[in-house]
């Protein structure tokens, strides 16, 4: 059964640069018309588990876009969740070290809050411990069908094997649940 968590009814908090991140003309044409559809038709890719998957190299404008996102979806009542993901998976693995009660808070959050977006999760490859509990965020977030929005650094085009290009950092199975819950809606530069 789906673990229930009482959480903040609004629980979006952008990193400064992004506070008015805008879907305009400075945004990439794909990338705005990936992030218009998604926001516009939230409710049928939400009821599908389906979100925005943004790769590409740095400057492409990703996490801006997502941003975007964040603060359209988040006005119209839904509510959603900002990762930093690095940052944020150590803190709630530091929580866990020092066996702190909210560890089980901030895990729920990023496990059922109805949208999270994961920035920058590409930067986990060095961390194994972080990957782990990243995988088992996702891996709920997937079996539940939660919208989740993910950016990174890598260059996927609809070609090549998503299990190769993310499996190699991380591993198949969180390549196959990224390439799922991002069906039709993924933008790599």
């Amino acid at each position: 059964h789906r673990e229930e968590v009482i959480v903040a009814q609004d629980l979006l908090v952008l990193p400064e640069r992004f506070f008015v991140a805008l879907l305009d003309d400075k945004t990439n044409t794909s990338i705005k018309a990936i992030a218009n559809e998604f926001c516009n038709n939230f409710n049928r890719y939400s009821s599908k588990g389906l979100g925005p998957a943004f790769f590409g190299a740095p400057g492409a404008g990703k996490t801006h876009a997502a941003a975007a996102v964040a603060r359209i979806v988040n006005t119209r009542g839904v509510q959603t969740y900002w990762a930093s993901t690095v940052e944020e998976l150590n803190l709630v693995l530091d929580l866990k070290d020092y066996r702190v009660k909210s560890y089980f808070t901030k895990k729920d959050i990023l496990k059922n809050t109805e949208f999270v977006l994961f920035d920058d999760f590409g930067q986990l490859t060095d961390f194994p411990r972080i990957r782990e509990l990243f995988f088992e965020i996702v891996d709920h977030r997937y079996s539940w069908k939660l919208p989740t929005l993910f950016t990174a650094n890598f260059t996927i085009s609809q070609d090549i094997d998503w299990e190769r290009e993310i499996g190699q950092c991380f591993n198949t199975s969180l390549a196959r649940r990224i390439k799922d819950m991002s069906q039709g809606l993924a933008f790599s530069t």
